[in-house]
């Protein structure tokens, strides 16, 4: 991926986040691909993890980036569920504030 098709897809994540997440906005059921973000966090993960000045100050939790983001990745997808699920007793709480 070259760096302005990164941060295209950079972009939509930050539109999303801020429109939808931040703002509370009515959120669709078309998320933005996360797929990118996944490799370049593995790919930051590895190189900081393998490098001799910078490898001690990464936590080793004895899974690679890209398992450890899939654990955290299915906690928050349960999580979106819940909320999807209940979201009319949230804005009703919100509107009887």
């Amino acid at each position: 991926m070259s760096q302005k098709e990164f941060h295209a897809e950079l972009q939509r994540v930050v539109k999303y986040r801020n429109k939808h997440v931040a703002h509370l906005q009515p959120i669709p059921m078309k998320y933005p691909s996360m797929d990118f973000l996944l490799k370049s966090v593995s790919y930051l993960y590895g190189k900081i993890h393998s490098d001799a000045l910078t490898k001690d100050a990464v936590i080793d939790y004895g899974f690679t980036a890209t398992e450890l983001f899939t654990e955290q990745f299915k906690k928050a997808t349960a999580e979106v569920h819940f909320a999807e699920k209940h979201i009319e007793e949230f804005f009703d709480c919100l509107h009887s504030l």
